[in-house]
């Protein structure tokens, strides 16, 4: 069967229907519905992740990945000569908030760069690049997070089992050996982290993805 390649003009068609999903279901989740972190991980997917044989991205086809720098917001704990032996939340994508009776954890946005100076990193050191603070000995990326969440936890495929033991944790448990409370309540463990990790990912893309007249 033949192959009919796409032109430069399909292709722009093309990111702007997956940005205009990408940014709708960004609204959704911060309404509230937190399994869109499923519908953005497919979207960074398509827009980032280059495998091996057909996979490629939009943005690589598009010539503009290696072209853009991507905001990162994560950074090493600020603990001067202290040796620490353990982080929460374990990334700095992440912060603990409180939402009326109940404590979690939540995509930080740009909380921690309150002067509006948003550090960045060309495509391969933020896609490749550890997020997780040394101490947790986690060693996920953030091409590892999407990965699993589009191929095997709901993006767009639902595996009978995952193969990251670290995702899984993230994804059930939250952190382990952590319980977060509030005033006298009872803790409980943190949850899923992997969501709010997604969003906060999605947060640095989209804000990249501006920068860049998108």
């Amino acid at each position: 069967m033949p192959k009919y390649a796409k032109s430069q003009h399909d292709l722009e068609i093309e990111l702007e229907e997956q940005l205009a999903a990408f940014r709708s279901s960004m609204k959704q989740y911060d309404s509230g519905h937190q399994w869109e972190a499923k519908r953005i991980a497919s979207s960074i997917y398509i827009l980032c992740f280059d495998g091996s044989g057909r996979t490629k991205s939009l943005l690589g086809m598009l010539n503009r990945k290696q072209k853009m720098q991507f905001v990162n917001s994560r950074h090493e704990p600020d603990v001067g000569k202290i040796k620490v032996a353990f982080v929460s939340p374990p990334t700095s994508l992440l912060m603990i908030r409180s939402n009326g009776d109940k404590t979690a954890f939540h995509p930080a946005f740009g909380y921690n760069f309150k002067d509006g100076q948003l550090p960045t990193l060309a495509f391969s050191k933020w896609w490749d690049g550890r997020i997780f603070h040394p101490a947790t000995e986690i060693s996920l990326s953030r091409k590892n997070i999407i990965f699993s969440a589009r191929t095997q936890d709901g993006g767009a495929h639902v595996d009978d089992h995952l193969t990251d033991l670290n995702y899984r944790i993230l994804r059930t448990i939250g952190q382990a050996n952590v319980m977060l409370s509030i005033g006298g309540q009872t803790s409980e463990p943190p949850g899923n982290l992997v969501w709010p990790i997604i969003r906060q990912i999605a947060w640095e893309l989209d804000q990249s993805l501006m920068a860049s007249g998108f």
